[in-house]
């Protein structure tokens, strides 16, 4: 207080007044602002329709969602829980009939919106009445999927190779998390890179390839943690190597061989001691799409029908014998979607396919195989397998010129 004001306290009364003023209505002012701009509730519900519709971004709708059905506009909260009841049956998850339940029970005046969640119930439910337990759903995992990635067997991993290292990299789906495996450094570092890779049936190793600093292609194997890799199967004379699968019980790898002379091969390679042993040998028509039988027995691809031409048919190849079933032979082009889980018995493969020698062996009768390894079944019966009208992979020609490296990267699925 200055001598002044302590001469006058009037003057001081209203100094302390305007302070004391000042202090109140700041703090109102500021509330009045924030009130002025939260967005209303029919805002937020617009909002997480986009989140909902556009972008696919379910949890977060499902925040906005859950906060106006709180609000006290009935028919908006009613709205709200029959939208996340959608959100939680895109995720796949229980909460769906929750969220139903909930806006039949609370909401009884808003019948338009009983009569949805009623139907949304109903389709939850199976024939038999029980509700469903999880199903099916389908949601965005990723904006963009990587080149060459293998999806492992629980649908929680995602393996790749890294272009911007080399490295063979792995995604938690859920976290969206991504670490490298293999650890050779940089593009200024080394020019080695992983290529196409595969997850064991228990889901503790992948199968990879890796165009080393030779330039010779390797088939290789390592732990999920990136321990313990080695090299499975290594040939100077090939330009072309992909995983394809691994048997059910983890002892061999499917694999396509491209040689140096341009003839393709289907292979399995063991896990054990890195013995190939060639199925079957083709011309520049290579196979595609290759996947093993759940029992082991069988392999299944797709095959050019005819020189110059892009349509494929369907081919069921025993792992061991010398023939194979020509699932689908049709004028248009049928590509094999792996994996086969249909398996019946032989009377109805012999009478949904022909079975015959394959007709495309080279010249002299022999089909280019060998015996298959012990243990994966012989020829004695024909599954049919389920197969799927699609356009398959294809992987282009590149003019002369073009390093392998970059042949192998621009290489894409269809």
């Amino acid at each position: 207080m200055t001598r002044s004001e302590a001469g006058d306290p009037l003057r001081a009364a209203g100094r302390s007044a305007k302070r004391l003023r000042l202090l109140v209505g700041v703090p109102l002012l500021c509330a009045v602002v924030s009130a002025v701009q939260a967005p209303s509730p029919s805002r937020l519900f617009q909002d997480a329709i986009h989140l909902m519709e556009t972008k696919g971004d379910y949890p977060a709708a499902l925040r906005l969602f859950e906060q106006i059905a709180k609000g006290s506009d009935r028919n908006l909260a009613a709205r709200s829980l029959l939208y996340a009841g959608l959100c939680y049956e895109k995720l796949g998850k229980r909460e769906a009939r929750n969220a139903y339940e909930r806006l039949i029970r609370d909401f009884a005046d808003q019948a338009d919106l009983i009569t949805a969640a009623r139907a949304r119930l109903a389709a939850l439910t199976p024939a038999g009445g029980s509700p469903a337990s999880r199903g099916m759903a389908a949601h965005r995992v990723l904006a963009e999927f990587p080149s060459f990635a293998a999806l492992s067997h629980d649908g929680q991993r995602l393996s790749f190779p890294d272009w911007d290292t080399g490295n063979l990299a792995l995604m938690d789906l859920e976290s969206k998390q991504k670490r490298s495996l293999t650890r050779k450094g940089t593009w200024e570092d080394s020019g080695e890179h992983a290529y196409s890779s595969a997850h064991s049936p228990d889901g503790k190793q992948i199968a990879y390839v890796w165009w080393n600093g030779q330039d010779i292609l390797e088939l290789r194997v390592l732990g999920l943690n990136g321990t313990g890799p080695r090299v499975l199967y290594r040939n100077a004379d090939l330009w072309h190597l992909e995983v394809a699968d691994w048997s059910p019980d983890g002892r061999y790898i499917l694999c396509t061989f491209v040689l140096k002379t341009g003839r393709n091969q289907i292979a399995l390679v063991s896990v054990g001691n890195g013995d190939a042993q060639v199925l079957k040998t083709f011309d520049w028509r290579g196979p595609a799409h290759l996947s093993l039988s759940p029992d082991g027995r069988y392999v299944a691809y797709d095959l050019p029908q005819r020189d110059g031409s892009l349509d494929r048919d369907v081919f069921l190849l025993a792992v061991r014998g010398t023939r194979e079933a020509v699932l689908v032979d049709h004028p248009a082009n049928e590509a094999f979607k792996p994996r086969c889980r249909t398996c019946t018995s032989p009377s109805s493969i012999q009478k949904r396919a022909r079975l015959r020698p394959h007709p495309r062996r080279p010249a002299g009768g022999s089909s280019g195989r060998t015996a298959g390894p012990s243990g994966l079944g012989t020829e004695s019966s024909w599954p049919s397998c389920r197969t799927d009208r699609r356009v398959g992979r294809t992987c282009r020609r590149f003019p002369s010129g073009r390093s392998r490296r970059a042949s192998r990267r621009s290489c894409t699925r269809g």
